[in-house]
């Protein structure tokens, strides 16, 4: 066993300002961040009680001078505040956000194949998509090639985006 000397503890106890300073900024932020939540991520986000007031109230401030103010309120009740859950949390949404964003230009580029009718991206779509009904969107594929008025291909369009999204959903 080694022994701990006193100099050894006071050494890890000290903590620089600047580390606490950069520690405080950091839960600021991720109170910001919080505050730019929609409401639908910002009820998934773990909060207690008072940390969920402040920053419901930092969400209705427009002026800057009191924003500023609520958001080091915020700060403030973050140091308090089990901030490993709730970055866990803050870092689950985004990460969401990007994979929904990733998918929807996914489902968009399939689209665009599809209706320009490049050659073998329906089989390949079908072949990646085994469960497509394959009838119904060579039908609809076949409707946008004849499709006369832009009106009637932007509806066309809307329903191959739809049928892909529900194939792309499902995996």
């Amino acid at each position: 066993m080694s022994k701990i000397l006193p100099e050894d503890i006071e050494q890890e106890m000290e903590v620089s300002k600047s580390a606490v300073k950069r520690e405080m900024l950091a839960l600021q932020q991720m109170g910001e961040k919080i505050v730019a939540l929609s409401d639908a991520q910002f009820k998934k986000i773990p909060l207690d009680e008072k940390l969920f007031d402040a920053i419901s109230l930092a969400r209705t401030i427009t002026k800057n001078g009191g924003l500023k103010r609520q958001l080091q309120y915020v700060g403030k009740l973050m140091r308090h505040a089990d901030a490993e859950s709730i970055a866990a949390a803050l870092h689950e949404i985004e990460n969401g956000y990007q994979e929904d964003n990733r998918k929807f230009h996914l489902k968009e580029r399939w689209r665009d194949n599809l209706l320009d009718g490049t050659d073998g991206k329906l089989s390949e779509f079908f072949e990646q998509n085994p469960g497509t009904d394959l009838q119904y969107l060579r039908q609809l594929l076949r409707n946008y090639k004849k499709a006369k008025t832009d009106d009637k291909k932007k509806q066309i369009s809307r329903l191959v985006f739809k049928l892909i999204a529900e194939q792309i959903d499902q995996l």
